[in-house]
């Protein structure tokens, strides 16, 4: 959408976060870090944000070697003729997860695959690597925040890394993105949100970022582009498709 003659901008931040699920809190978490004012939003209600992301396992496939790893998904992704820059960016952020962990996450990274006798994650021992006979396969592995699945615990370290920066970003619950607004140029400048029944314009110097999640809970977009009449999705409840 584009402003009309007499509207203007009710607030003004340097970068707007739609969704505080993991990819949300992310981008919100490293705006902030390098001096970023940010307006975080999410549809849910307070209690009810992390997207996706807090119900999942909160598993994370990782491997040690570049050049293993970078063989293991060349032969999951062909024949796809995939960018060979896209793919060299993939593998080396999970070669980097280790590290990741321990600088951005607080500590280091609980290892499937070097605490095989652990009785808490056996059955992730076997799920590694999702096709053992590839050329690769032997340098994959999933990392936990701890020997736990299922309880939310990387979530919660992402949720609170955005808290713990409460004096660069704003959050907002219950407060969908309704429209992105357009300079005249098309360049998205800004945001429309909706809060507590109000539109609001709220101008982003710096750029919009998109992280809405999917349409699993919209029943007409699910039989309209998945051609099912009847899902029950097990996760957020607040993927409505908006994006």
């Amino acid at each position: 959408m584009f402003l009309k003659d007499n509207e203007s901008w009710n607030a003004t931040y340097d970068v707007v976060v739609i969704g505080f699920g993991g990819a949300g809190a992310t981008a919100a978490r490293f705006a902030a870090d390098k001096g970023a004012k940010v307006l975080l939003v999410d549809s849910a209600p307070e209690g009810h944000e992390g997207g996706n992301t807090r119900y999942c396992g909160q598993i994370v496939e990782a491997g040690y070697d570049y050049e293993k790893l970078k063989k293991y998904y060349q032969k999951m992704t062909a024949p796809l003729d995939l960018d060979e820059q896209v793919l060299e960016t993939f593998v080396k952020g999970m070669v980097n997860l280790p590290d990741y962990f321990e600088k951005y996450l607080g500590g280091k990274a609980f290892s499937v695959k070097n605490n095989p006798g652990n009785k808490n994650v056996a059955m992730l021992a076997y799920m590694s690597a999702e096709y053992p006979e590839f050329e690769g396969a032997d340098t994959n592995d999933d990392l936990l925040v701890h020997d736990q699945i299922f309880d939310a615990a990387l979530w919660k370290k992402l949720r609170q890394n955005v808290l713990d920066r409460s004096d660069k970003i704003d959050v907002l619950y219950s407060t969908p993105a309704k429209h992105l607004i357009q300079d005249t140029d098309k360049t998205i400048i800004g945001v429309q949100i909706k809060n507590k029944g109000k539109l609001f314009n709220v101008h982003a110097k710096n750029g919009v970022v998109l992280a809405l999640g999917g349409f699993e809970n919209n029943e007409q977009m699910v039989q309209d582009y998945l051609g099912e009449t009847n899902l029950l999705p097990y996760g957020t409840l607040y993927n409505n498709g908006d994006g």
